[in-house]
């Protein structure tokens, strides 16, 4: 498991199959259980236990049907009871406990402090600016006075939001780069090429022809993403997250792009993939209890201990540790012509805002 090598088994009976599959599947199992034992911290030791109690207890009752078996088409993430992973990780998860479903969920929710995590602070990257200097260096950038910055700002916002009474942070952020982007690319200046080309790729589409009642607050332009903190360790993010092919000779549309595009596969294998098992530890880190209702930490936190689990990964060699999330987001990134090839083939035609994150 350590080495993630793939085989082929030849049988010779069909029903050695399905026998095959479960004995990898409780091999698995254990693998698993016990990579989370280790990776937890104590104070969640009882409450992992009391879910893998749950689990086999379940499985024993009703084993899911083999993956062989499932309809073409059939949802990839509807759980089941086949493996830990399937049942923890996937579906809906158990109820009673923060699981990896639960964390998924959370992710998705636009409304909540992980619901921009895998966000990109465009403008803040656009201006090589760090949080807490994005407005003024956008102020510096556009000749204009913070107040009068500001005030353009949440106007020109309304124009990217929805008529929704109480738009999500998420919806506000995105508004809000959207309003700095469109100033910055009809601004003369060095930010200019960039920032169309942002703006156009990305929001220009979703701008209405009316403003609606509700607003962003340009202070969202501050937030810190994954994105944004990768961007400070040159070593990993050349490992998992390359910037562009050709350098600063790349014509800025291509560059973005690709970066656009390799961000939204990173996101989706360390949300999706096995190397979701290591940020599910890493947010469980910042949690009191896996009780349900538990609260989660502002995503920067989260984001700066994934980096550095990543980074602590990243420096010790394979055949000193175990499998880790950093071995498939850096076989991602070596492959990504590969797996666009093979398995997104459109994506690199596809425009960039229909491209689901």
């Amino acid at each position: 498991m350590a080495w993630g090598r793939k085989g082929l088994v030849f049988v010779r009976r069909i029903a050695s199959v399905d026998e095959l599959r479960q004995k990898l599947n409780r091999s698995y199992d254990d693998w698993l259980i016990a990579r989370l034992r280790a990776r937890l911290a104590e104070r969640h030791s009882a409450t992992l236990a009391a879910a893998v109690d749950d689990y086999r207890s379940q499985s024993l009752r009703h084993r899911s049907p083999s993956t062989m078996d499932a309809p073409d088409g059939e949802d990839d993430d509807t759980g089941g009871t086949d493996t830990f992973f399937a049942w923890f990780f996937r579906g809906r998860g158990p109820a009673s406990i923060v699981s990896g479903a639960t964390i998924q969920e959370r992710f998705r929710n636009r409304a909540g402090p992980l619901g921009t995590f895998f966000d990109d602070n465009h403008v803040m990257a656009v201006l090589g600016a760090a949080a807490g200097g994005v407005s003024a260096a956008l102020a510096t950038a556009l000749g204009r006075p913070d107040r009068t910055l500001q005030a353009e700002l949440r106007q020109l916002s309304r124009y990217y939001l929805t008529r929704a009474k109480q738009p999500t942070r998420g919806a506000r952020f995105d508004a809000a780069q959207a309003a700095a982007l469109e100033l910055l690319a009809h601004h003369n200046g060095p930010h200019q090429a960039m920032a169309e080309t942002i703006w156009r790729q990305l929001y220009r589409t979703y701008r209405l022809s009316t403003p609606v009642t509700a607003e962003a607050e340009p202070e969202l332009l501050e937030t810190t993403t994954f994105f944004t903190l990768l961007r400070q360790r040159k070593e990993l993010r050349d490992a998992i997250w390359p910037p562009p092919r050709g350098g600063t000779a790349t014509e800025p549309a291509d560059a973005f792009r690709e970066q656009h595009v390799r961000a939204q596969l990173l996101s989706a294998a360390a949300r999706l993939g096995h190397a979701f098992i290591d940020l599910y530890a890493t947010v469980a880190d910042h949690l009191p209890t896996l009780d349900a209702a538990t609260a989660i930490d502002p995503d920067s936190a989260v984001a700066t201990s994934y980096l550095d689990d990543l980074q602590r990964q990243m420096n010790r060699s394979l055949y000193d540790r175990d499998w880790a999330a950093y071995d498939e987001l850096a076989a991602l990134a070596e492959n990504h012509d590969l797996v666009l090839d093979t398995t997104l083939p459109d994506v690199r035609q596809a425009p960039l805002h229909e491209i689901p994150p």
